[in-house]
């Protein structure tokens, strides 16, 4: 933190710089306030048509175990962790993909991504390229395990020198 303040500030020629002598313990408190994740993503190019529909679930729930598995290797395990399945998604002739993740008033409610991906792409550019076939580029499975307890922190009793 401070080596990279010195360098910013010397490329703007800023001569003084200020840094909170405790600035190390309010990053180490915020590392301890994040959530632990890991994910997984995996490249493809099919198409989104009914047959592949499946074959993309099975990739999904593949990675959805993996990513479980390094978790639970981590001694993180149980109902609290928080699962999202994403597809990477564009249309045919297209170079714009959006990372669709679906919800439950999305199409069948049931993990319908070609539902999700339209719209989002529909809110993102206002139209629909109805004549082309979706297609995706990536499957991605992320796993966070929210911080369950807060840190203690033990109030300060010292009064700063001035």
């Amino acid at each position: 933190g401070g080596q990279h303040a010195c360098e910013i500030a010397r490329l703007l020629g800023i001569k003084t710089i200020l840094i909170h002598r405790y600035s190390s313990i309010l990053s180490a408190y915020g590392l301890a306030l994040a959530d632990r994740a890991f994910e997984l993503q995996e490249p493809s190019s099919a198409f989104y048509t009914a047959e592949h529909r499946s074959s993309l679930i099975l990739r999904l729930d593949k990675l959805d175990a993996e990513v479980r598995a390094e978790l639970g290797q981590q001694g993180f395990e149980g109902e609290h962790v928080h699962t999202e399945r994403m597809l990477n998604m564009r249309f045919e002739g297209t170079d714009t993909a959006l990372m669709v993740l679906p919800t439950g008033a999305d199409g069948d409610g049931q993990e319908d991504f070609e539902a999700a991906f339209k719209r989002a792409y529909k809110a993102e550019f206002g139209f629909l390229l109805e004549t082309k076939t979706v297609i995706v580029d990536d499957v991605k499975v992320n796993q966070e395990l929210p911080d369950l307890e807060e840190p203690t922190v033990n109030k300060c009793t010292h009064q700063p020198k001035r």
